[in-house]
């Protein structure tokens, strides 16, 4: 049966990625509107958190510095945690084109996939002088005791986030085999992610009533845990939870992401090969 994920790295994946990268670089000016794009986001969340402190030192339990720091760092880590792979699976789906990814000696959704990482990597590059401007800028703010081991921790963390993040993302995609109209849903699952992942707004600043059902979500595994990891914002014990809890999802959600994809699969060939 044809899998979804690769087995090994070997010459048609090197071959994709090359060709994934080259289409990355092909519109170059789309890929600068892009960037800013990105960098726009934290930027108006920073100027905005810098009003409501005022004269205050902290707000939820992060100084200003803190708070800088969390919005440049999360900015950073979508180019590695974030996309929009399920719209590109959907669309693979609808349009037909699946079905040559089938043929082909990778997996057959490893185009999405390294497509994705690919865009990511191209505009992170571009991205990264406008960064270090807004780094510059705000030197004096940022205030970071980071160890080799805090910084271990928060790049395994990151990984991990980061294939949550594709696994949620596959199988958003492959409801496309029982529909054709998931506009709708994408647009619910992108509402829950901005806000159950952190990416809006720091969770520690939820009430507890709504912070507790959040954590029991998969999308706080994505950005806000390895953001918490990397501030030094958990204690031991809790960053030992937290990676057991990504090591838990990402079993669980893989194995639904190959049901899903199996049944679906199946499906796609009744009606279409």
């Amino acid at each position: 049966m044809i899998d979804w994920l690769p087995r090994r790295a070997n010459g048609p994946y090197r071959a994709l990625f090359r060709t994934c990268l080259a289409e990355s670089m092909t519109y170059r000016t789309t890929n600068l509107i892009w960037v800013v794009q990105g960098v726009l986001p934290p930027l108006f969340a920073i100027v905005a958190w810098l009003a409501i402190y005022g004269g205050r030192e902290t707000v939820g339990g992060f100084t200003r510095g803190e708070m800088i720091t969390y919005y440049l760092v999360i900015a950073f880590a979508w180019y590695v945690i974030g996309g929009r792979i399920n719209f590109q699976i959907a669309r693979a789906i609808k349009d037909g084109s699946l079905a040559h990814q089938l043929l082909k000696p990778y997996a057959a959704l490893a185009p999405q996939v390294l497509g994705e990482q690919c865009w990511k990597l191209i505009n992170l590059v571009l991205a990264l002088p406008l960064y270090l401007v807004l780094v510059i800028y705000f030197r004096h703010d940022l205030h970071l005791a980071l160890s080799a081991p805090r910084v271990a921790l928060a790049a395994i963390s990151t990984l991990a986030g980061a294939a949550i993040f594709i696994e949620l993302e596959i199988i958003l995609g492959v409801v496309a085999f029982w529909t054709t109209n998931t506009g709708n849903l994408f647009e619910i699952y992108d509402l829950l992610l901005i806000l159950a992942s952190g990416e809006l707004v720091p969770l520690s600043l939820f009430p507890n009533w709504l912070l507790g059902p959040l954590n029991l979500l998969p999308f706080r595994y994505t950005f806000s845990f390895p953001v918490e990891v990397f501030l030094g914002k958990l204690d031991p014990g809790q960053t030992a939870l937290g990676l057991l809890g990504q090591g838990g999802w990402l079993v669980g959600l893989g194995a639904l992401a190959r049901v899903l994809w199996a049944r679906g699969l199946r499906r796609y060939s009744a009606v279409g090969m």
